[in-house]
C-alpha cells in the first residue's frame, strides 16, 4: 500500500512537471514573439518618423527648418540604427534585421540620431544637423 502511493505520487510530480515545462515553453515562445513585434513596431515609427520629416521638407523648399526628436530605443533596450545613404529611403536597422521606408526626396545629407535633430532643406538639398 505504501509503495503504491509513492509511486503515484512520483507519477504525480512527473506530469506536473511536464505541465510546467510546457506552459513554461508558450510563454517564452509568446514573450518572444511579442518582443518581435514591438521591435518592429518601433522600427516602423521611427521610419515613419524620418521620412515624414524629409518629405516634408522637400515639398515646403528651401528655408524649411524643423528640430525633432526620436526615440533611444526600438523596444524596451534594443538599439538601433539610421542609414540614410540611399536617399530616396530611410532604412532602420536592429538585430540583423531592417525596415524600410521611401521618401521622395533625392538628395539627402546628414545622420538623423536619437537626440535632437535639425533638418534642413537648403536649396533642395535636405540636409539633418
Amino acid at each position: 500500500m505504501k509503495g503504491q502511493t509513492s509511486m503515484e505520487f512520483i507519477i504525480f510530480v512527473g506530469v506536473m512537471l511536464m505541465l510546467f515545462s510546457l506552459a513554461s515553453y508558450v510563454a517564452v515562445t509568446s514573450l518572444n514573439d511579442i518582443t518581435t513585434e514591438s521591435e518592429i513596431t518601433g522600427a516602423r515609427n521611427v521610419a515613419s518618423t524620418l521620412a515624414s520629416e524629409i518629405n516634408l521638407a522637400k515639398e515646403v523648399g528651401t528655408g524649411y527648418k524643423h528640430t525633432f526628436s526620436l526615440p533611444a530605443y526600438l523596444y524596451s533596450s534594443t538599439n538601433y540604427s539610421i542609414n540614410l545613404s540611399d536617399s530616396r529611403f530611410v532604412r532602420v536597422e536592429w538585430k540583423n534585421r531592417f525596415y524600410l521606408l521611401p521618401t521622395i526626396a533625392e538628395n539627402v545629407t546628414g545622420t538623423a540620431k536619437s537626440d535632437g535633430n535639425v533638418i534642413k532643406n537648403i536649396d533642395g538639398v535636405i540636409r539633418f544637423e
